[in-house]
């Protein structure tokens, strides 16, 4: 269940929503001389990450400039936020110091308990209610309605959207082959400065709520890298060096192409990537990832495989890049940020099976 209020509407896709719709509201295209309107996302512990990157990394493509900031009080870990399923963000800043702000809009992430950690902010909830009074808009998603606007008093009089049925996902298979793991699947994630946050976070998020142990291992020289479209600050599980001395059933990489160029140039990376492959394991990438990791490697050779579109070119064979998600026996590759969340489960049912990936496809509202 989704919340609107005034004239903004939050909805899953948010990636489909028609540009000349976010440029106007968000001051973004067009050669605008508007001044970038200003958007808070506040986050707790236990937020969903998920919808954290997908509301900074679109309102970010607008024109926006949005904030993420921490409603926890300052403490040791400074602006660290421990998110839902493991994700360690990095806030802008906190909502405490931000009291005397003036936002067009603030948009409120779920996850549980993010929400009711959200809700138990008092200057939040003061900000919210001010935006209210005066017209501006507001706007929450997943449990944010119904445990924080609601908490609130802040959706009476107010429409409800309620989930409606989803797409189903597609995958374009070629060369069939079972996925086996031991136990339960251990997969990499690789990140580096400049990776798409929102296909880390699906990535990650997905998995881990399919019960895979996902392993982020940084490809920099701290644990702390940055990401494409917000800036976001993602902490790593682990350095890459680590990685190492572990076996994984899976290596995947998310894209963004500064990313993509640096995995390219880790050695250390690459020759994980070669050593799974020549073991017969599986491995992926997506967006910019197999045009610029994959196939300058020879990791594409003899392979069907998709890319980010304005990459595709790169691949020597491009008869399925039309394809958003395709398995070639044990790779796996996808087009961009908005397919991110169907290569996420087209993975969790080759690790799985079918009957847990459309379980998390509901779960997660996307069918």
């Amino acid at each position: 269940m989704m919340a609107a209020a005034g004239s903004f509407l939050a909805r899953r896709r948010a990636a489909s929503w028609p540009r000349f719709l976010l440029s106007r509201a968000f001051g973004g295209g067009g050669g605008s001389e508007l001044a970038p309107k200003r958007v808070l996302v506040p986050v707790a512990a236990g937020t969903e990450p998920i919808e954290v990157a997908a509301t900074a990394d679109v309102l970010n493509r607008a024109g926006a400039r949005v904030t993420v900031a921490t409603v926890d009080h300052a403490g040791d870990d400074g602006l660290l936020v421990e998110a839902a399923y493991g994700v360690k963000l990095v806030a802008d800043g906190r909502v405490a110091d931000l009291e005397g702000e003036t936002f067009d809009l603030i948009a409120l992430p779920g996850g549980m308990p993010g929400s009711v950690n959200l809700r138990d902010c008092k200057v939040l909830e003061k900000m919210v209610k001010r935006q209210a009074e005066q017209g501006g808009l507001y706007a929450a998603i997943c449990a944010a309605p119904a445990v924080t606007l609601a908490h609130w008093s802040l959706l009476k009089g107010l429409k409800y959207v309620h989930a409606q049925p989803g797409a189903d996902y597609v995958i374009e298979e070629f060369n069939s082959v079972e996925w086996k793991c031991s136990g339960i699947p251990q997969v990499l994630v690789p990140v580096a400065n400049g990776s798409e946050e929102m296909e880390a976070l699906n990535l990650i998020d997905v998995l881990r709520r399919a019960g895979a142990n996902v392993t982020v291992a940084s490809v920099e020289d701290k644990l702390q890298i940055v990401t494409r479209r917000h800036n976001f600050s993602l902490i790593a599980d682990i350095m890459l060096e680590e990685a190492v001395k572990r076996d994984f059933d899976l290596i995947v990489m998310p894209g963004g192409l500064p990313g993509a160029q640096k995995f390219s140039s880790t050695k250390v990376l690459i020759d994980l990537l070669k050593k799974q492959t020549e073991s017969n394991k599986p491995y992926g990438a997506i967006c910019a990832s197999p045009a610029y990791v994959l196939e300058p490697h020879g990791l594409l050779k003899g392979k069907k495989a998709t890319s980010f579109p304005p990459m595709a070119h790169l691949l020597t064979d491009q008869s399925a890049c039309a394809s958003r998600v395709v398995v070639d026996g044990n790779l796996i590759t996808s087009k961009a940020p908005g397919s991110a969340t169907e290569f996420a489960l087209a993975i969790v049912q080759k690790l799985f099976g079918r009957e847990k990936a459309v379980s998390i496809a509901k779960e997660l509202v996307f069918m």
